[in-house]
């Protein structure tokens, strides 16, 4: 699917610019009839994709992987190691409870040295509620922020592995959390049409326990 919405954005845009030059020369020759058909088919084009895309978004449907189980954006894979709690991690004591994810990051890629593309990660309570990861990393690394894109800023080897913690303060009435990942910019992943970063798209998650 992700494939026929990719064919489709680009051939939208397409379909734009076209109109668009077509149009500049219709209205250049005065002739409005032809520039009010060109902004028709637009309209009804661009309709057209947007019931389209949200249809498919709000249709949709994502698994629920098990740890151990892999989650490919391109060659980027992730996958859940392990997992626990803490109540306090370095120097930082939790306001609920530290749950503490240990992340793996493969390059599925044979040939290419990749990084992730604005990765980022949350937790998602049973009431849909989400927690940000305040705290990552081992030993010296504990206690720093997560930004945006902040973590897996180097290559790996293609094949190559390579695993962070992240850790999350969660209230602890909050029961089996399930771990969120998304990948890629905003645009033009978001319009889309089947890219689970498109809008209302479902996500994949990630159960924390075996």
């Amino acid at each position: 699917m992700i494939l026929i919405g990719t064919l489709l954005f680009f051939l939208t845009i397409l379909m734009l610019i076209v109109a668009l030059l077509v149009g500049w020369v219709s209205w250049m020759r005065r002739q409005m009839g032809t520039v009010r058909k060109v902004a028709i088919v637009v309209l009804v084009w661009l309709g057209a994709y947007g019931v389209t895309l949200l249809t498919v978004s709000l249709t949709s449907w994502a698994p629920v992987l098990t740890r151990g189980q892999e989650h490919c954006f391109d060659e980027m894979c992730y996958s859940i190691k392990g997992s626990a709690e803490a109540k306090t991690l370095g120097t930082n004591s939790a306001n609920g409870i530290f749950t503490i994810i240990d992340l793996q990051l493969r390059n599925a890629s044979k040939r290419t040295a990749q990084k992730p593309s604005n990765p980022q990660l949350w937790l998602v309570g049973p009431d849909g509620r989400e927690f940000r990861a305040l705290v990552w990393g081992k030993g010296e690394k504990a206690g720093q922020s997560v930004g945006e894109g902040q973590f897996w800023d180097q290559r790996t080897d293609p094949g190559g592995l390579v695993e962070e913690w992240f850790a999350f303060d969660i209230p602890t009435a909050i029961v089996s959390p399930q771990l969120v990942i998304s990948e890629g910019p905003d645009f033009p992943t978001k319009v889309i049409i089947g890219d689970e970063n498109s809008f209302f798209h479902a996500k994949t998650t990630f159960l924390l326990q075996p």
